[in-house]
């Protein structure tokens, strides 16, 4: 994809819709990219693109209410979009969204090898960086996220404007695999996987932060009545934390990976979260954020939904609501 490409149709929308703002990204000192606001047609000239990204930029948007705003879209930001649209938080007539092919975003906790390294451009499929006055060309598919290796929908499910440009194949790779091999498991073995992966969490609560959809001006973790968690953190808390914001995002997370990305703890968080969508997706046959006004999957009722409060399996809480 060139970016020249993606300024002159950003520049196209910024006028034709006349924008009060544009969301993208611009090179960051260590050349790796930063989410930017643009608000000239001359800033434009500093919009980037490419897999040094990480942050999913549908986050930003409640900052910028009432006002029309440009967002650059690779699959998971547009299926962020839908989302927050379905759910009322954006106004589709105020969002003017350019899709950007995408060939998966590298998560920068696979680089602690070349730290200090400069990234300095990227081609189809490697990346460059520089260290130490040397040029390194490295394959993007091993410094990749994990989300986007499972990624199903890499091109944006809807868009205004569009840039032309190869994304990845969908594929499946090592966290179907985990989840897989966790759902092998027994109770306690899994209760003690998720309780070592609790212990490393410090709540900073990044992933909160960088999470589309977590957009609740009131989160559960800081009411001081009732109190839910204890304000040190420990890994009883811990799991109640990761565990509730899993279930907040039962069929609406995009796994788009931004919240992994965030955690400086590295925190297994996208374990919970595929086996979650797997779950709703198996029960209720629902993807999120690939339509606009379809209803979410816990917003909508059937006469065939499963119930098991029956003592039953999927097939007999079908038997039970028909």
């Amino acid at each position: 994809m060139s970016t020249d490409d993606l300024v002159l149709i950003c520049e196209q929308a910024f006028t034709e819709k006349k924008l009060d703002v544009f969301l993208g990204y611009e090179r960051s000192p260590s050349g790796f990219l930063r989410p930017a606001v643009f608000s000239s047609l001359e800033s434009l000239k500093e919009l980037k693109w490419d897999p040094s990204a990480s942050l999913n930029l549908a986050s930003l948007l409640p900052r910028f209410k009432g006002k029309k705003v440009g967002i650059v879209a690779p699959g998971c930001v547009s299926r962020s979009l839908v989302i927050l649209i379905n759910e009322g938080q954006l106004v589709r007539e105020n969002l003017t969204v350019v899709g950007v092919p995408c060939q998966g975003l590298i998560d920068r906790k696979n680089l602690t090898s070349f730290s200090g390294a400069k990234f300095i451009g990227s081609g189809e499929g490697s990346f460059f960086l520089e260290k130490e006055g040397k040029i390194l060309e490295l394959p993007l598919k091993d410094y990749l996220s994990e989300s986007c290796l499972e990624c199903p929908f890499p091109d944006p499910v809807f868009f205004d404007l569009k840039v032309s440009g190869n994304s990845k194949e969908p594929g499946r790779g090592s966290l179907q695999r985990r989840v897989e091999e966790l759902a092998g498991l027994t109770e306690g073995e899994r209760l003690n996987y998720f309780k070592n992966e609790a212990e490393k969490c410090i709540r900073c609560y990044g992933c909160r932060q960088a999470c589309p959809m977590c957009y609740c001006e009131s989160c559960f973790v800081e009411n001081s009545e009732p109190r839910w968690l204890h304000s040190v953190p420990q890994w009883p808390d811990n799991l109640i934390w990761l565990f509730t914001r899993v279930y907040h995002l039962a069929g609406r997370c995009v796994q788009c990976g931004s919240c992994a990305r965030a955690c400086p703890e590295g925190v297994d968080l996208m374990s919970l979260l595929y086996f979650s969508n797997q779950t709703v997706l198996d029960l209720f046959q629902f993807q999120p954020g690939l339509k606009i006004g379809e209803k979410p999957a816990f917003g909508e009722y059937r006469l065939d939904d499963p119930d098991f409060f029956w003592g039953g399996g999927k097939e007999e809480g079908k038997k039970c609501c028909s």
